[in-house]
């Protein structure tokens, strides 16, 4: 079917092939031949006059037109979804989707891991990826890179909407045979101390915590900074360094490693780790579903 010109017919392989950046995914989505996907990328290329998809390296990147297409495509399907097909709503346990998160690996390791093994069997056709979270997650949003975006209160956009998933405090967590006990982790002993810290990029933003005793004019003596959580266990074992990481993680950590928890003798408040998703997709049966899910499987 056309219209003005503009074969309609190419909109919903324009979202999927724009969102996938990728042409055997968008095949995948839409249930199309590899070489179909191709070619309705080649009309859609001409239709537009634009090259839409660039290629950068092995991959593709967004054209500046087709950054800007995406958002209208979304907003426009989904509305053709709510609106028009809305006498029969999809049922999220029966959708056959491939969902992209990203968050950080302790998300993944206190909560997702749980939780999508749990999902996955109350929706089998639905199928995960987890991205490494980066200092500026918001622009994942964005940008389409991802269907759902886990991360502090502190890094969500006030342009898209978000939900709470979950809260978490702060404890230390230390060698078990160290020489550190709950006596002696005093205030000052503990800004004395060799720390192992988090940074997820080369000269990163500064964690929740970090940001806090920034705030206060305060700082840890970091030993050695390590660009993911699951990496903290290493460094403290057999050492007198202490780290200051979540209470879920720690509790893990002192399960699998020869590591105990402390209660910090410094005030850090919680933190809030939030979901959140772009505007087009406020009415997205599927994510509601999955964000609903996570959050009451806890």
């Amino acid at each position: 079917m056309r219209f003005k010109g503009h074969d309609l017919n190419l909109l919903v392989a324009a979202e999927a092939l724009l969102t996938a950046r990728n042409v055997t995914r968008a095949a995948e989505r839409l249930n199309l031949s590899q070489s179909a996907t191709s070619s309705a990328l080649a009309r859609l290329r001409e239709q537009f006059e634009d090259e839409l998809l660039v290629p950068v390296g092995r991959g593709f990147r967004l054209s500046q037109r087709a950054e800007v297409l995406l958002p209208s495509l979304r907003s426009i399907l989904g509305r053709i979804d709510s609106e028009v097909i809305g006498g029969a709503p999809i049922n999220p346990q029966d959708a056959v989707r491939h969902i992209r998160l990203m968050a950080s690996d302790y998300v993944a390791l206190t909560k997702l891991a749980s939780g999508l093994d749990a999902l996955g069997r109350e929706a089998p056709g639905l199928t995960f990826e987890i991205n490494r979270i980066t200092d500026t997650p918001f622009s994942a949003i964005e940008q389409y890179d991802v269907d759902l975006l886990i991360a502090p209160d502190v890094f969500i956009s006030q342009k898209h909407p978000s939900s709470m998933y979950f809260d978490d405090d702060y404890v230390a967590l230390v060698d078990r045979k160290g020489p550190w006990n709950a006596t002696n982790l005093t205030r000052e002993a503990f800004f004395e101390a060799p720390q192992v810290a988090v940074q997820f990029e080369l000269r990163g933003n500064p964690t929740h915590d970090d940001r806090i005793l920034e705030q206060r004019g305060e700082a840890k003596q970091v030993f050695v900074a390590v660009p993911s959580h699951a990496l903290v266990p290493y460094f403290l074992v057999g050492s007198d360094r202490i780290a200051t990481i979540h209470r879920k993680q720690a509790e893990i950590f002192a399960r699998q490693f020869p590591l105990k928890v402390l209660e910090l003798p410094i005030e850090i408040p919680p933190l809030t780790e939030m979901f959140q998703w772009h505007k087009a997709n406020e009415d997205d049966a599927v994510l509601r579903f999955v964000r609903e899910r996570l959050t009451a499987l806890g």
